[in-house]
Order: C-alpha cells, then sequence, then structure tokens
C-alpha cells in the first residue's frame, strides 16, 4: 500500500484541535508505505524536526488511500451497556507517517485515543503531555528540563481533569498507518461511570504534540438513558460574522423529558471565561434531539473573539454543557450591503476578470503556494484549497446569513 501524495491529502482537514493543530496541516505530506516502515524511509534531507508537521487523527470524511472516508460523525452516540457495552468508532488519516526523523524519540508518531467526561470550550486546550514518564523519555532526546514543566501541562496530573479521562483501549499508542485506520477504535465502556463523554485523538510526536477533538458526544447508560443525566453537543464550527449579522449555532441534546436549555458567551481573552460567561439565551424548553438558534452578536463582542456555551439540565437538576469548538469572531462593522445603482452581477465580475483580484465581499482569497516540508519523506509542492480560511482571521469576510428561525427543534 503506498503512501498517499501532497494532492490527494490537502482536502478541507476538519477539527484538527489545539495549539498545534493549524501547524499540523500546513503543507503536510508524507509518502512511505506502512509495511516498511523505517527500513524504506528515504535519509532526511534536513534536521528540522521541528517544523515537522504534526498528523492529526481525523473524525470526517477525508480522502486517504487507506480506506472509504469514515462517516460524518453522528452528533449523539448512546452505548446501552445492557445490550454491549463495546463501541466501535472510526477514524482517518491524511496520510501515513512512519519516517522519523533520527533525533526523535523511538516510539514518535503515534496516534492514542481518550475519552473525557465533560468538553471544553475552544480557548481550553488539554494538556502538551499525558504521562510523566513521556518527559523522562523525551528529555534524553531533546533540550527538555521535566522539573519546569508544571503539574497541570500533564494529563495525569492536571487537576482540572483528574478522574475525568481514560484511554480509549489498550492498545495505547498505535503507528499512524493505515492498518491501524482499518482496525479502528473498539472502546469498552463497562468500568465508566454512567454520562456523557467527548473523545479526543493525541499525536505523540515530542517535544511537540497535539489534539485531534471529535465531534459530537457519547452517551452511555444500562437501559435508562434519563438516569445517565443530559448530554448536548454543538455541531457548528465556527461562526465569523459581521456585528449585526445573526448566525446559526447547532447542535443536539438527549435529555429527560421537562429539561430546560440554555446558551451562554464569554470573551474569548478573558483569564478566567468560566466566572463570565454572560447569558444569551436563557431557559429554553428542550423540545427535541436536535437544536437550531439563531444568535445576535452582542455589542460588547464588535471586534473581538469569544467563546459559546450550551446548556442542559434536567428535571432532577442534572446538567450538562456544550461548547462551539471553532472560531467565533465578530467583525466590528455591519453587514456590506450593494449600492442600488450597481449591478453587481456585472460589475464583480468584470472586475474579477480585468484585476486578477478577489471579488470585493466574496470571502475569496487568492491561494498562497504552499511548498511540502522537505522531511525525508517528501513529495512535491501544491497548492492547499483551505489555506484561504487563515487569512479570515486578518480580513473582514462576509458569511452568508443562515436560516431566520429563531428556534427549530426537530422531533425525536
Amino acid at each position: 500500500m503506498r503512501g498517499v501524495g501532497c494532492g490527494e491529502i490537502l482536502k478541507p482537514m476538519g477539527w484538527v484541535g489545539a495549539r498545534w493543530g493549524a501547524a499540523a496541516i500546513v503543507g503536510a505530506c508524507v509518502g512511505a508505505p506502512s509495511a516498511a516502515l523505517a527500513e524504506e524511509c528515504p535519509p532526511p534531507i534536513d534536521d528540522h524536526h521541528h517544523s515537522h508537521p504534526r498528523t492529526p487523527a481525523y473524525w470526517e470524511p477525508v480522502t486517504t488511500s487507506c480506506i472509504a472516508a469514515p462517516p460524518e460523525p453522528t452528533c449523539i452516540v448512546r452505548v446501552d451497556r445492557s445490550i454491549d457495552p463495546v463501541l466501535h468508532l472510526d477514524y482517518a488519516i491524511p496520510y501515513e507517517d512512519v519516517c522519523p526523523f533520527p533525533e526523535e524519540v523511538p516510539d514518535s508518531r503515534r496516534h492514542e485515543f481518550f475519552a473525557f467526561c465533560r468538553d471544553r470550550h475552544a480557548k481550553a486546550y488539554l494538556p502538551d503531555w499525558i504521562r510523566w514518564n513521556d518527559l523522562a523519555v523525551t528529555a534524553q532526546y531533546f533540550d527538555i528540563d521535566p522539573g519546569s514543566v508544571s503539574d497541570d501541562d500533564v494529563l495525569e496530573s492536571a487537576s482540572d481533569w483528574q478522574d475525568c479521562w481514560t484511554p480509549l483501549d489498550a492498545i495505547g499508542r498505535r503507528p499512524i498507518t493505515c492498518e491501524s485506520v482499518v482496525a479502528g477504535i473498539d472502546w469498552d465502556t463497562s468500568l465508566l461511570p454512567i454520562g456523557a463523554y467527548v473523545v479526543d485523538g493525541f499525536t505523540w510526536e515530542p517535544p511537540y504534540n497535539i489534539w485531534s477533538r471529535r465531534p459530537g458526544v457519547v452517551k452511555v447508560h444500562d437501559g435508562d438513558p434519563d438516569a445517565a443525566g443530559p448530554a448536548v453537543a454543538v455541531m457548528t464550527r465556527d461562526a465569523i460574522v459581521y456585528r449585526d449579522e445573526p448566525f446559526l449555532l447547532e447542535g443536539c441534546i438527549d435529555a429527560a423529558g421537562g429539561s430546560t436549555f440554555s446558551v451562554y458567551w464569554a470573551l474569548a481573552n478573558t483569564q478566567d471565561p468560566v466566572e463570565v460567561w454572560m447569558p444569551l439565551v436563557t431557559y429554553r424548553p428542550v423540545e427535541g434531539e436536535a437544536f437550531a438558534i439563531e444568535l445576535v452578536p452582542p455589542p460588547a463582542m464588535a471586534g473581538e473573539s469569544g467563546v459559546l456555551r450550551v446548556d442542559v439540565t434536567d428535571p432532577a437538576g442534572l446538567r450538562s454543557s456544550g461548547f462551539l469548538h471553532g472560531d467565533w469572531i465578530v467583525v466590528n462593522a455591519d453587514t456590506p450591503t450593494t449600492p442600488p445603482d450597481v449591478d453587481e452581477t456585472e460589475s464583480t465580475s468584470s472586475a474579477g476578470a480585468s484585476t486578477g483580484e478577489p471579488i470585493s465581499g466574496s470571502g475569496e482569497q487568492p491561494e498562497p503556494e504552499v511548498d511540502a516540508p522537505a522531511d525525508g519523506c517528501g513529495c512535491p509542492s501544491s497548492r492547499p484549497r483551505w489555506a484561504s480560511w487563515l487569512l479570515l482571521l486578518v480580513a473582514p469576510v462576509v458569511r452568508r446569513r443562515q436560516g431566520s428561525t429563531s428556534v427549530v427543534h426537530t422531533a425525536r
């Protein structure tokens, strides 16, 4: 089975998780066959291991040479342990990544998968390390002082996550190969408390490791879903809008009859958003599994980035929270309008044809040339189509207005 070329992997990349997520996809490509592993890897062209893009685990459809693309994740997956406690999860990789640099730790470039007992907002990052032993091993290969790392930067000692995480299976770290992808993940939930869980993939390639968040929520119960408390997930990926532009927040809820939900927001640059959450929608009745809420940015969000939270509370007082996992950015300007005496079709068409520049207000930007890294498993340069979205952070964007319904519920 051959490795995947750049042209095959540079697709819309989905959610790649934490701080090193963007680095994981910029110009990434590796072309070694899985069976050969290091024996058939060409010698490295340089020693720039630090700049090698980390390979995320994908939970959404992506074109690879391994298997057919996995389906779009279901917003809520229910595990009834009275029937079967084992949940099979599929994931994907954009390419096989099996050509480590000589200076890397022996088991570098691996994936590992975890479940967490609660969701987190877009600016709350998981620890960079899983276990203290990982740091001890890494220090033998890189200039890292484990004594300079805080307890909260190692998952097994992080105060925020004590008794709230578990590996998905006994395999642990697995090679980033098609063979691993075909096998998938078999998660035995037998020993877990009932309740709602979120899943993340971890890419082990020290000294810089990344997380890949799985969309949706997994609800584990023993035959009575309501006894496990509510579960909620936000499936809207991001919201980049003008200050007067409504946007649609969509997701799903599993909760007992009589439950309510509320939506809260906070500025992303706040030191501790948990202390400053402000209400947008409060105590709406839960009327079905899917929800779609049209929100208008509060005035204080103009020119800012923020985080969004959806709380669901059942009649017993049990509560669960889900978060927008992407960017919520509000441009400090009103939505542009086309002057009435201008033919929009004719003017924009001729402008684009005559100047070769992006049409004003179209949201399209020129695609920059991005060279693939020369990392010893090289492949030719490519022009990633997804790269243009990165420019949204520095340029005003026009997002098409979605929906006009204030609250939409679909029956279960």
